[in-house]
């Protein structure tokens, strides 16, 4: 594309259906639907939705795994001018039970698997939220769909699209609100990069609740009318079918993923002449692994870095340039980024300081938080937390995390969450949780607790305690048991000290 505008979600669907009709959008076990049953089926849905009681700006929650049902009451809801909180189909009850609160929810689809917990979420809050289970299509008559067709000619680029719960300095996560003018103007950004068109076809393993996903993997190919191959879970040698029996040209996917292929026999794997773009983010691609990928398989991973308020994509190794192993590129084309010191001001090529962007891809603010938004967008600027440096070249290097949150396998973990979580043990007078670097996760969270008094609670039965409060990628890989936890001369628990015990592991 030769421009990036911004648009609606409805926009980008409908304009591919009325160019590609009968080519495919959306290919899974499921079978496949074509760009023009797909339009349909959201202005269907859109419609009913609306009969149910959806209103422009209310929130609706998606709770179900990949799976073309998701897609379709995305765009359902962006044609009504719902806000979509997409919930990882991993959480608890007790963590879906908060996104859905702090986001004001008032409908919920869920899959098959999501049912039940679903209902104890609507118990939960004490309120009536309608569980939707979309196990047809094609539900909704020709009423409902002229309906959604007249709805989303109201909705507008500044409207917002989705809230997308992050890890914050409160320990809680907060929603990161992207519009549709962000969105699709962040996926636009990206064509304009990555050189995408109709004969190209995306895998897509990544989790839809994920903004990378939502991006990269839907928008971007319907912007230029693609095809998406969607997989629920990740396997190394799935993954590798899927991409030779689609001849898949584009595979995003975290770091984690392309180890995993590293690991399967050279003997057992297909051919992939048609794949010929490796997209990497979400986490930070080791380098031995951009090698080994790059040896083994042929192919070169283009790194790329951005976070979820951004859209998320705010810059990526061009594939037509020069890719510089390390780096997580240089900006898209409309998109700034800066480096600045503690007083934001902005530091010289080649120091370290924080990374901060500009653009239209940047999100609104945060959910109900306006102090948390004035400080992240402070000077017109968002204030990643991440560290960093540019090189003279304008590629991004990132050096650390300004913040404490950990990355485990492309998803944002903040310590104090888990902290919280083994406090409630009847056992643990204090708790604090660090990150241990791990070759296929990027991190995992290792934690350390003080007992109370008397008490000796074991390492298994704090596992299970965790494992009833909070997602599985979310429960320490280690907890230890300490007479006291270190603290610093202000009396702050020392996690430098308890860093360096698990390095010296």
């Amino acid at each position: 594309m030769n421009e990036t505008t911004m648009t609606t979600l409805g926009r980008v669907l409908d304009r591919s259906a009325a160019r590609r009709a009968d080519a495919p959008f959306l290919i899974s076990q499921e079978g496949t639907l074509t760009y023009g049953e797909a339009a349909k089926a959201t202005d269907r849905l859109a419609g009913w939705l609306a009969g149910m009681g959806l209103r422009r700006g209310d929130a609706m929650a998606i709770w179900m795994p990949n799976r073309p049902e998701f897609v379709i009451a995305w765009f359902a809801a962006a044609k009504v001018g719902a806000t979509v909180v997409p919930i990882n189909p991993a959480l608890t009850v007790e963590e879906a039970t908060f996104m859905c609160a702090d986001a004001g929810v008032s409908t919920v689809v869920v899959g098959a698997e999501q049912s039940e917990r679903g209902t104890d979420v609507c118990a939960r809050l004490n309120t009536a939220i309608p569980v939707m289970e979309l196990a047809d299509l094609t539900a909704g008559g020709l009423a409902d769909a002229q309906r959604g067709r007249a709805l989303a000619e109201g909705v507008g680029p500044e409207d917002v699209a989705c809230c997308l719960y992050t890890s914050g300095t409160t320990g809680r996560p907060k929603g990161a609100l992207l519009t549709h003018g962000n969105v699709t103007w962040d996926a636009q950004a990206c064509t304009r990069v990555l050189d995408l068109g109709p004969d190209d076809r995306f895998l897509c393993v990544l989790p839809l609740f994920h903004s990378f996903a939502q991006t990269v993997c839907v928008v971007l190919p319907a912007l230029v009318g693609a095809g998406v191959v969607l997989l629920d879970r990740f396997t190394p040698r799935g993954v590798l079918t899927a991409l030779a029996e689609h001849e898949v040209t584009a595979f995003p996917a975290v770091p984690s993923m392309y180890a995993g292929l590293l690991k399967v026999p050279a003997e057992a794997r297909p051919e992939l002449p048609a794949l010929r773009l490796c997209i990497s983010g979400g986490a930070a691609l080791p380098i031995d692994v951009f090698h080994a990928f790059q040896r083994e398989y042929g192919k070169t991973i283009l790194e790329g870095d951005g976070p979820t308020e951004c859209g998320p994509v705010t810059c990526v190794n061009p594939p037509d340039g020069t890719v510089k192993p390390g780096s997580v590129g240089q900006a898209l084309p409309g998109v700034e980024i800066r480096i600045f010191d503690d007083q934001d001001r902005e530091l010289p090529t080649g120091q370290v300081g924080e990374i901060v962007v500009r653009g239209p891809n940047v999100m609104k603010g945060y959910l109900n938080q306006p102090e948390e938004t004035a400080v992240a967008l402070r000077g017109g600027w968002m204030h990643t937390g991440d560290m960093g440096r540019l090189d003279d070249e304008g590629y991004l290097y990132i050096v650390d995390r300004k913040k404490e949150m950990l990355l485990v396998s492309g998803f944002n973990v903040y310590p104090r969450e888990i902290e919280e979580a083994l406090m409630l043990h009847t056992d643990v007078v204090q708790a604090a949780v660090v990150g241990q670097a791990d070759a296929l996760r990027g991190e995992v969270p290792i934690a350390f607790v003080a007992a109370a008094e008397g008490r000796t609670p074991s390492e298994r039965d704090l596992v299970n305690h965790c494992r009833q409060r909070l997602a599985p990628y979310k429960v320490p890989r280690a907890i230890s048991v300490l007479p006291a936890l270190p603290l610093t001369p202000t009396a702050k628990i020392d996690k430098n000290a308890l860093r360096a015990q698990v390095s010296a592991r």
